[in-house]
């Protein structure tokens, strides 16, 4: 090992955070915040995710090395926590990020595993020799299957933190591909801070992913050593010492590729934003707009937004002929590698499959390219609880009181299902969460002091909003179950409430009234304390009631201007404001227009009392 060893060594430090002065002059660490997947990596990502530091991430998979858990990072930092419980999109401000200029190397076929180990030797020469780099200032991480991670040190070429960074990266690789044929590096990995790595430490395929020595990895590559004997025991790659060595070749390669992106970015920020010079219904999705006018994409993500561009074209009604234009004018702007027929018959599969556009993959998408989003659609998707019908069910089937759905929904919330979470931080008790598995057939592990609760949510998904629990359990306490089960059959929702279009007799059925009587009694209850008004179509489950009074807001806001309902007379000289949510347009609403007025309370004037929010408060 010719690596040097201490008990508590710098590469976290040198690889991951950046020192600057701030506003008092003072030297401030500058850290980033990466996002954490347990367990074998899905596409079901956001399920298994959590963020936390750096620090915490490289130290979970030391202290927990009994548990033989495969994780993958990220390595996109932030400048803070994604904020549970108020959740906002993050923006490109916010968005600066800063880590290792780091290469994978790998190749689905078995064949051509020495031939990747060839190409990466090749690589590490290219650092040493050509760029000038320390061989103390990269690090080689290897696993016990395929790839072979290179991360260097980008205190050698004084990387200042930005939301381009990938983009710096995605150029600067270009360059050395250019000057090598690099054939088995994955793209996708260089091009996007959002795409992730393997864990170091973390285990997989029978052994840990290890960094290893330079001499070590030339004995790999001649057969001397085997990638089993290498990832058998653990290594803590936080002990490395990086002597951080600034690099002339390495730091002109940043400065340049760094000044390429400025000047595209600053070119394509001169062009302004132009007008969908299409046919048809306008596209309302600004994030559609935004792709359509974007002259450069990098190559990891040029298909997944030639979909989502083909999604949202199709959701507004563009014909066919007008989205293949589109797809085909991005592929040849963007340089795309497929041929101009594959791009077109991209739309055919996408209307043949029955694909709708998904907020959620176009958030991600955006994230991973650095882009800011400020769509209330996509906001909406991100500041939402989200439930499954077969839960609920089960909940309810099997007689679940109160604090089994508000434990449901409090894991949901905080996406705490699949992995495992302090029950004292959560607030849920060990015996509700007991009784909660055993309702919906969870699984439930106990490792140490933690808990980890696994379920099946099958594939029908409902969204509530982020204060549900606030707004509504609270409140409704034993009609929630209830209110849970009709909202999990609402055929259309908004940001208000659920659309149901059930009958008496179908939800006499479905709750297990005893008859349609009870169901009436049941829902004007509901529509008493605000939860539901009733229309042609069916009924309206609000998400919190409507009928809500704040006093301490309407004494400040008395000398505002206001609506007052002329011919009433004071009976006593309290004033209050009933505040009514305005309703957005829904397709079984009607045409209601509710605004905020004060309201004097006045005698009995049945002419002008028609109408008037309930007396009582």
């Amino acid at each position: 090992m010719d690596k040097i060893l201490k008990d508590k060594g710098n590469f976290i430090e040198q690889m991951f955070i950046y020192k600057m002065l701030n506003k008092a002059e003072e030297v401030q660490n500058y850290f980033g915040i990466h996002e954490v997947v347990s367990g074998d990596f899905s596409q079901n990502r956001a399920d298994k995710k959590y963020e936390t530091h750096i620090e915490k991430l490289l130290e979970y998979p030391i202290k927990n090395r009994w548990n033989k858990e495969l994780s993958h990072m990220s390595l996109q930092s932030f400048c803070t926590f994604l904020k549970k419980q108020n959740r906002n999109l993050r923006t490109e401000e916010l968005d600066d990020r800063y880590y290792p200029f780091i290469l994978e190397f790998e190749s689905p076929k078995k064949k051509e595993g020495s031939d990747v180990l060839f190409e990466v030797a090749q690589y590490l020469q290219y650092l040493m020799n050509e760029l000038s780099v320390n061989e103390k200032d990269f690090t080689i991480i290897i696993n016990n299957s395929k790839s072979v991670y290179i991360m260097v040190n980008p205190k050698v070429f004084g990387l200042k933190p930005s939301k381009n960074v990938h983009r710096i990266y995605t150029e600067m690789y270009k360059k050395i591909k250019e000057e090598l044929g690099l054939k088995f590096v994955d793209e996708s990995v260089v091009n996007s801070s959002y795409r992730l790595i393997k864990t170091p430490g973390s285990y997989y395929k029978g052994g840990y992913v290890n960094y290893v020595s330079v001499d070590e990895f030339m004995h790999l590559m001649t057969g001397y050593l085997t990638r089993a004997k290498l990832t058998k025991k653990q290594r803590d790659i936080r002990k490395l010492m990086l002597p951080g060595i600034q690099s002339v070749p390495m730091t002109r390669l940043y400065d340049k590729s760094k000044k390429k992106v400025e000047k595209s970015l600053k070119e394509y920020k001169n062009k302004g934003i132009k007008v969908l010079n299409l046919p048809g219904t306008e596209c309302t999705r600004e994030c559609v707009k935004t792709l359509i006018n974007m002259p450069i994409m990098d190559k990891g993500n040029r298909n997944n937004f030639l979909v989502s561009i083909a999604l949202g074209l199709s959701e507004a009604n563009y014909s066919e002929n007008e989205i293949k234009e589109v797809l085909r004018r991005k592929a040849i702007e963007w340089k795309h590698d497929e041929s101009l027929r594959s791009v077109e018959n991209k739309y055919k599969s996408l209307k043949r499959n029955g694909t709708n556009f998904s907020c959620d993959k176009a958030k991600m998408l955006f994230e991973e390219e650095g882009l800011s989003l400020g769509c209330n659609v996509c906001k909406k998707a991100i500041n939402s609880i989200y439930i499954s019908r077969s839960i609920v069910e089960s909940i309810y089937n099997n007689k679940g009181a109160v604090r089994h759905y508000r434990a449901y929904l409090e894991l949901e919330k905080q996406n705490l299902f699949g992995r495992y979470f302090n029950i004292d931080e959560v607030g849920i008790k060990v015996a509700t969460l007991k009784e909660l598995a055993k309702k919906i057939n969870g699984k439930l592990e106990k490792k140490q002091d933690l808990f980890k609760l696994t379920i099946n949510r099958g594939k029908a998904i409902y969204r509530l909003p982020l204060d549900y629990i606030e707004n509504a359990v609270d409140v409704l306490e034993q009609k929630i179950g209830k209110v849970l089960m009709l909202i999990v059959k609402a055929y259309s929702s908004n940001t208000y409430g659920a659309f149901i279009s059930l009958g008496f007799s179908k939800i006499s059925e479905y709750l297990s009234f005893k008859n349609e009587r009870s169901v009436y009694k049941f829902l004007k209850e509901l529509e008493k304390i605000g939860f539901l008004t009733k229309n042609k179509n069916g009924i309206t489950l609000y998400y919190k009631s409507r009928k809500i009074v704040n006093l301490e807001e309407e004494r400040e806001n008395r000398k505002g201007k206001v609506k007052i309902i002329e011919g009433t007379k004071v009976v006593n000289g309290l004033q209050l404001k009933f505040e009514f949510e305005k309703i957005e347009a829904g397709t079984n609403l009607q045409g209601i227009n509710f605004e905020n007025y004060q309201f004097n309370r006045i005698d009995n004037n049945k002419e002008i009392n028609r109408g008037s929010p309930p007396g009582k408060v």
